[in-house]
């Protein structure tokens, strides 16, 4: 039935994405496939240039009118229409012309403070970091040949996810989403291994979390007393220095945890506090010693442990969308592109730093249009129909995610509150997890920090080389007026507000390590956090967005889970369309940014490139 329908589908779309019906400059750049944003080891299509301010209002406007277009088609050929409905949506809420008027290309741009959340109208975010005021212009969306990309990927999501699947045996329903072109990720879930649990806070999609516990104090400071009474053997562990831990709070802003709900329709539940600890065995692999929910403590023998494995999963789900992801990388970036545009026009700064920055206003102000935006019900939900038909209308955030929109922005100021620009580096972020020595601290299969740590000290060359041909020494670093404004206003209270920058910088090295922390943030960092998405989310029984039901003494079984706990099917589409989205190749990657960029300092670049190819 579902090869049918992606047949039935596909016919009937071809005339929409036929390159005569494209504009002709669209046509032209449509072979612009490939590439990895800002991540090494990926090739990006070569491409025709093109003038983007001469295009981008017709190919913006063209490439999402036909985005609907297929969605319509392909919903009355084959019954997609309730599966897409918000995907629409979010489609006519970015169109040029809808909402708020972009700001121009040429203006200085403006900062400005995220508002209260509907929620909880009296909870300050004035703390939160700045954003763009206004809708940023089309010179800041995608290129003709990335729209053309998205939409090609938009239609593969919904003919593959959304078809129906009459297959009333099928052994996992989970797994139905997957087919022709989005293939089934080589993963191992976790309700399979204990060994494929902890290997994913290594190397899943939130590789950021781990730390390494130097004190018992670090795991009873975070509320898991009982976790050390349960497991006392983790002392010596601390010892060793073999002990890990990971923890999630979300105590201060759970205003969506339910202790009970009816069995007619489902509730979106998570943890409010979660900590694992875990060791390296004797074998050389990291396994989990034992969860701690709350004040309730699981361990690997219990019935529960599985259910406990994926509340755990949940809130790791939850903190690296939101946070890791969205407000480490993305956002903490857009104050950066605003100072970059303000202050450095004309500089050398600004062609070293704009092919970095490419796609992120756009993205972020699309993403608080669509995937964090908040939508208050019509009416009481207290009904499965009430329940659907909200879930239709809001946010990503709030309809596939447990903490919900509220919580999210809270956890994001929190966020911002205790940052420092030099404090989130690569390495000192690392020492600040526990990882003291860097080059020696061999945690086994953790690619982040040995993968990572060359790419960090890669970048740090070619920052300090393209310092050294810039400057001849530190005074013409400080004597640089147009340099001394740009940092000025990053670091201004007021504007930028991105704490711990440097203000004034006061010589190379400073300056160096700067440009080094920004294009880390925007490259290595972004690249570990949101490329493995898909792969790691997309099957909801490893990483569950959300749960829809709290721990209890029934849930020791994997079909029981499946049935009542698991995330429903229009979530677990939602899910897997969105992250498909979200890991869209971007134009360049870090050993191929354009020409046009790089040109003024080609020797610098030549020699990076060519050893992050060697």
């Amino acid at each position: 039935m579902k090869t049918a329908v992606l047949l039935v589908a596909v016919s009937s779309v071809q005339a929409l994405l036929a390159p005569s019906r494209l504009p002709e400059q669209v046509r032209r750049q449509g072979a612009a496939l490939g590439g990895v944003r800002m991540s090494t080891g990926a090739k990006a299509a070569k491409k025709t240039p093109v003038k983007k301010d001469t295009l981008q209002t017709s190919v913006a406007t063209a490439a999402l009118d036909a985005a609907t277009a297929v969605l319509k088609v392909t919903t009355k050929t084959s019954g997609l229409d309730a599966g897409v409905a918000g995907i629409k949506k979010s489609i006519e809420s970015i169109k040029p012309g809808a909402g708020e008027s972009a700001i121009g290309a040429a203006d200085e741009w403006k900062y400005v403070q995220y508002p209260p959340h509907p929620e909880n109208p009296y909870f300050d975010l004035s703390r939160m970091m700045k954003m763009l005021d206004g809708r940023p212009p089309l010179n800041e969306w995608f290129s003709p040949g990335k729209f053309v990309r998205a939409i090609w990927r938009l239609l593969q999501a919904v003919l593959v996810i959304f078809a129906p699947n009459n297959d009333a045996n099928a052994k996992d329903p989970y797994a139905e989403i997957y087919g022709l072109w989005l293939k089934e990720p080589p993963i191992t879930p976790i309700s399979e291994t204990d060994r494929a649990f902890a290997h994913q806070f290594l190397a899943g999609t939130n590789p950021v979390m781990i730390r390494r516990v130097h004190s018992i104090f670090e795991v009873q400071d975070c509320g898991a007393t009982p976790l050390v009474r349960r497991f006392p053997y983790v002392e010596s562990l601390v010892a060793k220095g073999n002990l890990y831990m990971v923890h999630y709070n979300f105590q201060a802003h759970s205003p969506r945890v339910v202790e009970s709900e009816p069995e007619d329709w489902p509730h979106l539940c998570f943890s409010p506090t979660a900590t694992v600890l875990l060791t390296v065995k004797e074998e050389g692999l990291l396994m989990p010693v034992g969860i701690q929910l709350g004040d309730e403590v699981y361990g690997p023998s219990d019935d529960n442990w599985l259910y406990a494995k994926m509340t755990l999963q949940n809130a790791d789900s939850n903190v690296h969308e939101w946070v890791s992801h969205l407000a480490r990388t993305h956002l903490t970036t857009e104050p950066q592109i605003i100072a970059h545009h303000n202050r450095l026009k004309g500089h050398k700064l600004e062609p070293f730093l704009k092919p970095h920055f490419q796609d992120t206003l756009f993205l972020n102000w699309a993403a608080r249009l669509t995937l964090l935006k908040y939508v208050a019900p019509d009416e009481p939900i207290d009904t499965a129909q009430a329940d659907a038909a909200w879930r239709e209308s809001s946010s990503v955030a709030d309809s596939q995610f447990s903490v919900g929109s509220c919580a999210i922005t809270k956890s994001i100021q929190d966020y911002w509150i205790g940052y420092s620009f030099f404090e989130y580096g690569f390495d000192k972020e690392l020492q600040a997890r526990g990882f003291h020595d860097l080059d020696n601290d061999h945690l086994p299969n953790y690619f982040y920090l040995q993968d990572g740590l060359k790419l960090w000290r890669a970048i740090g060359r070619y920052t300090a080389a393209f310092v050294d041909e810039t400057y001849r020494d530190d005074k013409d670093v400080q004597k640089d007026d147009q340099l001394q404004k740009w940092a000025e206003e990053l670091a201004h209270p007021d504007m930028g507000n991105l704490k711990g920058f440097p203000s004034p910088i006061e010589d190379k090295a400073t300056l160096a390590k700067a440009l080094q922390t920004t294009i880390w943030t925007t490259s290595g960092l972004h690249a570990a956090v949101n490329f493995p998405q898909f792969d790691f989310m997309s099957y909801q029984p490893n990483r569950p967005s959300a749960l829809l039901k709290n721990m209890n003494a029934n849930c020791s079984d994997f079909n029981y889970i499946q049935q009542h706990a698991l995330p429903t099917e229009s979530i677990t589409q939602s899910i897997a369309t969105t992250t498909w989205l979200l890991t869209l190749p971007s134009d360049h990657c870090l050993t191929d940014l354009p020409n046009s960029e790089t040109r003024t300092f080609s020797k610098v670049y030549k020699d990076f490139k060519a050893e992050l190819l060697d």
